[in-house]
């Protein structure tokens, strides 16, 4: 293993500094490995050990070390071409950046600008050129396209890099864990999981196992392999006890058989108020019959009796038949002492019934609740719990308590839900009882409601006559209900509504055309709004059209408020004839901005037909202040096309996003894998392009080399949008005030200097004021090394 790097840039081995020469055999050990630095460092295609990791992130250093300031420049030139496109690659950035080193990268620049800023200073005290100064500017501009390109976020790309064998996992790993959001990153992470080799994979498992990721987490459990599992039980053994137990809920399903027990061990090792009973309860029903037992002690101390409760109803179908018994006491103790009012006590109740051995029932009936209502409902949880043959006498002391429950519309809708759970010849004596309970119902609405509730058991030749009662009762009901002064969307248009779905279309159609009135005559625009929805979805025809124009008219009010609209509109979107979706498109198109209308139409685009998708292209093809819209809207319309105009949009849509240099992903995904493949690598040099200036015009900016030279004190220094800070121009006008004035070399240099160490994304790299810079004060090769940079970042950052 080499010696470690010092922070001064020298080397120690055994405790003692390297010279000179162990820095140079150190270098030429880790270029050999590479392949030479005169071939081109051919090998250096990915960090597999230490030795390469060490490599990459101090060769560098070594080789300033050692003296060798010509090989630092070499290597950070060194290049090779670009798969899937025009140019090369930055061989020792490339490397680099795949395995996440760009702040090295980075360091790596500051030093070799170092190196050759040193050079230029000797070269000026000298009275000499200074042909570094062309370096300088360099390595200046390597830095804001390497500071760029290595903090970008690539969204969802690194999954279909992958898939396209355009990128390998470590580089997409590394882009995905550049991303800011959690969720974010842990969803791009987990889009990786099955492309990972099985080190990287439990890398990746680590990070996902983070609080802040649970839905993720879900999507990821069943990829998992058995020794993955085990891998996140091992880290869960080291977690946060609250954490702990969430995980092992969402892990229980999932678990091979074999693991079981490690999880019950960390299920009983969680302190009490570290929802024990939440891990317990998750796990119980998929132990064999000893992982159950071993669990029954962690569950008897628990000092709520709800949660023992839950726990031990959960185990005792998993427990070995001789534990049964003596758990089930536990469990109709614990169930006793829930407090009398709690509603989980009723469904305790029922789920100790249902694990008593059926002739232990009866006598357990004693101990249920008087009230007629609780003892109908949790008999009836526990009839759903037994098999089919030990139901009659659960579902008959169900009946019974249900015929004495005083409240005609809770008795009524207790028998309902009951009947499903009798036998076919009680069925019908329960909904006959439910019907006659219906008529005793004070508030009529209620009765109506409990008439429809009971459409569905009914036979199918009983049901005419009771949905000629519902719609009598229904529409003798007042036309609206009162509400602070207000007509409200009321329990008539409601009931018309349900009752139509049980009648034949005519009969449908008359009675919804009342249900409609009734909701015309709300007062209320936002209760309006939300009926006419409703019952659009019911009707047909002119007026289904009629009511989502109205519906439309209602929210176009409210059209100003882009992301309430948004939302408005998707939810209409569905069931917008597509004159109608026209009009909100025409709408929005009106309010002139952009953002919002290019987002709107990407939300709606699956929904568009016809007349709609011809508006929307043309909206689209409009968006050139929004572009990053433009692709991406033409490409989700163009899959409400048939196939040869789908074809022709798409390539529309790839037109655009090569105007535009982003949106080629959305085009990419709806082509064939060799397709995609080229415009996905084509999507990548849109996001890695370190400035501003495309490439024509950064070469366009230089000066003419056969024209006649302007002086670097009178050529013009480009004035930026005021969007931009400009200070790095700012500073080389300073410098030519410096210049004119007579400054020296040294201190116009020096103003210069400040200028590129303040360069960014914004700034020109193609500049007519550095290149004369790099002449006037660096001598002819400075210029040329000066234009072969700008040429240079653009083959390798496109």
């Amino acid at each position: 293993m080499a010696p470690e790097i010092l922070p001064g840039g020298t080397a120690a081995a055994d405790g003692d500094k390297a010279d000179a020469s162990e820095h140079g055999r150190i270098a030429d050990e880790m270029l050999d490995r590479w392949g030479g630095l005169a071939s081109g460092l051919p090998l250096l295609g990915a960090a597999s050990d230490e030795e390469d990791e060490y490599g990459l992130r101090h060769l560098v250093r070594h080789l300033a070390a050692a003296g060798r300031d010509e090989d630092v420049h070499r290597l950070l030139a060194c290049e090779r071409p670009a798969p899937g496109r025009a140019g090369a690659v930055n061989t020792w950035f490339d490397a680099r950046d795949r395995i996440g080193q760009a702040d090295g990268y980075l360091a790596d620049l500051e030093l070799a600008r170092r190196l050759a800023r040193k050079a230029t200073d000797v070269a000026i005290a000298a009275g000499r050129t200074a042909p570094s100064l062309g370096l300088e500017m360099r390595y200046a501009l390597m830095a804001v396209c390497a500071r760029f390109t290595g903090t970008r976020t690539y969204d969802e790309l690194p999954p279909m890099l992958v898939e396209a064998g355009i990128w390998d996992v470590t580089r997409a790993l590394t882009a995905a864990r550049r991303e800011d959001g959690n969720e974010r990153r842990a969803g791009y992470l987990s889009a990786l999981l099955p492309h990972l080799p099985a080190k990287d994979r439990q890398q990746v498992l680590h990070e996902l196992l983070h609080p802040g990721f649970p839905n993720v987490l879900r999507e990821v459990w069943p990829q998992l392999k058995a020794d993955e599992f085990a891998h996140v039980l091992t880290v869960l053994e080291n977690d946060d006890p609250w954490y702990v137990s969430h995980q092992l809920e969402e892990l229980a399903p999932h678990l091979p058989p074999e693991l079981l027990g490690r999880a019950v061990a960390l299920a009983v090792a969680l302190p009490l108020d570290h929802r024990r009973d939440q891990a317990l309860a998750a796990l119980a029903p998929h132990l064999p019959p000893a992982l159950a037992r071993a669990a029954l002690p962690a569950a008897m101390e628990l000092a709520d009796v709800r949660d023992r409760a839950r726990v031990l109803s959960e185990l005792i179908p998993r427990l070995p038949d001789q534990d049964r018994p003596e758990t089930l006491t536990a469990l109709r103790a614990a169930v006793a002492a829930i407090d009398p009012q709690a509603e989980v006590r009723l469904w305790r109740w029922g789920e100790l019934l249902a694990l008593l051995p059926a002739a232990k029932r009866p006598a357990a009936l004693a101990d249920l609740p008087a009230d007629s209502w609780d003892r109908a409902e949790l008999l009836m949880h526990a009839a759903e719990r037994v098999p089919v043959r030990e139901r009659a006498p659960l579902s008959a002391a169900a009946l019974t308590a249900a015929r004495d429950i005083a409240d005609p519309l809770v008795r009524a809708r207790v028998l309902i839900q009951l009947a499903e759970l009798l036998p076919l010849e009680e069925q019908a004596a329960a909904l006959a009882e439910a019907h006659t309970a219906s008529r005793e119902i004070t508030e009529p609405p209620y009765g109506a409601w409990v008439l429809t509730e009971m459409l569905e058991p009914l036979p199918a030749h009983q049901r005419h006559a009771v949905l000629a009662e519902a719609l009598t009762i229904t529409r003798s009901l007042p036309a609206y209900d009162v509400d602070d002064g207000r007509r409200d969307w009321d329990d008539r248009a409601r009931l018309l509504m349900e009752i139509s779905t049980w009648l034949s279309p005519d009969e449908a159609e008359e009675v919804l055309a009342e249900a409609l009135d009734l909701i015309r005559a709300v007062d209320d625009e936002d209760q309006r709004f939300h009926g006419l929805l409703a019952i659009a979805e019911l009707l047909t025809g002119r007026r289904r059209h009629a009511a989502m124009a109205e519906a439309l008219d209602i929210r176009l009010e409210d059209v100003d408020y882009e992301n309430y609209f948004h939302g408005q509109l998707a939810r209409m979107a569905p069931l917008l004839p597509e004159d109608l979706m026209v009009r909100a498109l025409n709408e929005l198109h009106g309010l002139n901005r952009p953002g919002y209308l290019g987002r709107t139409l990407l939300g709606v685009a699956e929904h568009l037909s016809g007349l709609a998708v011809d508006r929307g292209l043309d909206i689209a093809r409009e968006l050139t202040e929004r572009p990053h819209y433009q692709a991406a809207a033409l490409a989700a319309l163009a899959d409400r096309l048939p196939s040869a105009e789908r074809h022709a949009v798409l390539r529309e849509a790839e037109a655009m996003a090569r105007k535009n240099r982003q949106g080629m992903v959305h085009v990419a995904r709806r082509v064939p894998i060799g397709r995609r493949t080229a415009l996905l690598a084509e999507e990548l040099t849109f996001r890695q392009r370190g400035f501003r200036a495309d490439q024509d015009e950064a070469l366009a900016s230089l000066p003419d080399e056969a024209a006649r030279p302007v002086p670097f004190a009178y050529v013009p220094v480009p004035v930026l949008d005021r969007r931009w800070d400009e200070e790095g121009q700012i500073l080389l006008r300073r410098a030519q005030r410096a210049w004119r004035r007579g400054a020296g070399r040294t201190v116009v240099i020096g103003i210069v200097r400040t200028a590129l160490e303040k360069y960014g994304h914004q700034d020109p790299p193609g500049s007519a004021a550095l290149t004369s810079a790099a002449r006037d004060l660096g001598g002819p090769l400075a210029e040329c090394e000066y234009r072969r940079a700008v040429h240079d970042i653009y083959r390798w950052w496109p």
